[in-house]
């Protein structure tokens, strides 16, 4: 069962209150990694830990907060005790980021070893501050091109393959590098395939193609985080690509990671839009560059140029 999952029982209304200072914890987490509702009604990650030699340092940021407790009470199944543990907590009330900062500790957690010392789980929670703390708004077209990026993951019968080749920045030239060829992902929300290239893309044209993607939105169509947990749970056991699915999303969005997990996209339609170009055959400029002239941008209307086959 998924940290997930486990915190869906353990958020299930009860006439209880936590009180003050104490954790009602659910059983069974991923090995000594408990889920917890404290007295806030927020949840958190509870690490049992041997105590250390001096206290490891806290972390405070927008939505996390981390810190040591050499004595907390946690009620397990109705039975109060008490231990030491490093608490990870998340400071947002949605669920979409609740969702977002369990899928993110699960990974973590398969990472580690079992039972964990305090090395191991303040390096864990380094990786999290690093998925949490990135602090830049992205533009909307920054979002709308990496949920472009999902489909096309999603629309692969070898997802672990295309996450494989997945580009770790937005700043590369391509969005995905395979063996033998390379594809750069076109995302609008507009009726037409209207897209905005540059002259460097257009002119790496051997091995090279397109993917455009109309995103539809829609008020009952699949969120934007079970979009990203399809692809994360076709990774298997390899949490490698897991993390990179997650710092991926979390190194594009930003501070609006957790806003933009809720909102929901008409799958089927969005999928059957995908449509695949020969670079090529784009229309762009061809011609070289004048001396002292770079950072050239253009927009290109596909809609007089012919799909080819998928190059997979």
């Amino acid at each position: 069962m998924s940290l997930w999952e486990t915190y869906t029982r353990l958020d299930e209304p009860t006439t209880e209150p936590v009180p003050p200072g104490q954790f009602r914890v659910a059983q069974p987490g991923v090995g000594p990694h408990l889920v917890g509702i404290d007295s806030d009604g927020l949840v958190s990650i509870l690490v049992e830990c041997p105590q250390p030699g001096e206290a490891p340092p806290a972390y405070e940021l927008k939505g996390v907060q981390a810190y040591y407790v050499p004595e907390a009470d946690i009620s397990l199944n109705g039975t109060l005790r008490t231990s030491s543990f490093v608490i990870v907590r998340c400071k947002e009330p949605d669920a979409d980021s609740r969702r977002y900062f369990l899928s993110i500790w699960q990974v973590i957690a398969d990472l580690m070893p079992a039972p964990p010392n305090m090395s191991d789980v303040l390096a864990g929670v380094d990786r999290l501050v690093e998925l949490f703390g990135k602090n830049q708004v992205p533009a909307e077209e920054t979002v709308t091109g990496l949920l472009g990026e999902l489909i096309f993951i999603i629309a692969q019968k070898d997802v672990t393959e295309a996450v494989r080749a997945w580009h770790r920045s937005p700043k590369d030239q391509f969005d995905f590098v395979f063996n033998d060829w390379r594809l750069e992902v076109k995302t609008t929300t507009q009726a037409r395939r209207r897209h905005t290239f540059s002259y460097e893309q257009t002119s790496a044209v051997e091995n090279s193609y397109v993917a455009s993607v109309f995103l539809q939105e829609a008020d009952t169509g699949t969120s934007v985080i079970d979009m990203i947990g399809s692809v994360v749970s076709k990774c298997g056991e390899d949490s490698d690509l897991q993390i990179k699915v997650w710092s991926i999303v979390s190194g594009t969005l930003g501070m609006a990671t957790s806003s933009i997990m809720e909102r929901s996209i008409a799958l089927q339609p969005t999928l059957a839009s995908l449509q695949f170009y020969a670079m090529s055959d784009i229309p762009a400029i061809r011609e070289q560059l004048p001396g002292g002239v770079s950072g050239v941008h253009f927009r290109a209307d596909l809609e007089g140029t012919l799909p080819v086959a998928a190059p997979f």
